[in-house]
């Protein structure tokens, strides 16, 4: 088995290769979510945190997934493999192996970095907010055909959970992927001045085109890696006053992995 820290000297050395790779063929990218919190309040991994998530720009995302090589990493999205289902890419360990408690899992997958595409918004903010609401909905709905139903949770959720299951019948997971891969194409990265992650759990925040322009070089453990411009205001929307520890009982990862190496398994 493979345990917390292994596992984000693992991620690390990943990321230096992903940064090595990026540099080398001019993709822009930027620390994401909590991997930008962490650099900023603990100049590494947050303490009890276990993955690395990377933004990237829409044009240079579609590069990256059709052109990144390496001897131990891979990388895979819902446009390169249909037994992949997220609506965003993961470079993983081929070495390793990464069991997760859902359904429709990746049957390859191992230690992994998420890599989140960045798209364009419409100018006009209400209809900024109408199209993250639809997109948010789909995520939840595809997120919802992935889980379990389990004693830890409360009835409620166990009944959108039956009420998914049913949509599912008529649009399987495959379906909201595309719907939700539509979605973030209708409005070109390079002609908008919002942009924004338009797949995944955190709420909307919006990011001005330009941060993109002239990324910036954060300490990440015993490395640097880029984040946007204006990290401080992302972070700000995302999390309010971030440099604040979240309580005690909080500070505890939400993933349940199970992680090991191929050759033990």
């Amino acid at each position: 088995m493979i345990n917390l820290d292994e596992m984000k000297h693992l991620e690390l050395d990943m990321m230096k290769e992903i940064h090595a790779f990026c540099l080398a063929h001019d993709i822009t990218y930027s620390l994401g979510y909590g991997t930008l919190l962490g650099a900023v309040r603990h100049k590494g991994f947050i303490p009890w945190d276990d993955d690395i998530d990377l933004i990237m720009p829409r044009p240079d995302y579609d590069i990256f997934i059709q052109s990144f090589q390496s001897e131990h990493y891979k990388v895979v999205s819902s446009s390169l493999d249909p037994a992949y289902c997220y609506p965003y890419a993961k470079v993983y360990d081929t070495r390793t192996y990464l069991q997760e408690t859902l359904r429709n899992t990746y049957p390859d997958m191992g230690v992994f970095i998420d890599i989140f595409p960045v798209d364009g918004l419409p100018p006009d903010k209400r209809e900024q907010v109408l199209l993250y609401k639809r997109q948010k909905f789909l995520y939840k709905l595809h997120m919802s055909m992935k889980y379990y139903l389990s004693r830890e949770w409360s009835i409620p959720k166990d009944l959108l959970l039956l009420v998914a299951r049913g949509v599912a019948l008529f649009f399987p997971v495959r379906k909201v992927i595309k719907a939700l891969e539509r979605n973030c194409l209708l409005y070109p990265y390079e002609t908008s001045k919002d942009v924004a992650v338009m797949v995944g759990e955190a709420k909307l925040v919006t990011i001005a085109r330009s941060s993109f322009e002239h990324p910036v070089l954060l300490e990440f453990e015993d490395a640097s890696f880029y984040a946007i411009s204006d990290y401080e205001s992302n972070l700000t929307g995302l999390y309010g006053d971030y440099l604040k520890l979240p309580p005690i009982e909080q500070q505890a990862s939400e993933h349940r992995y199970k992680v090991g190496w191929k050759q033990e398994k």
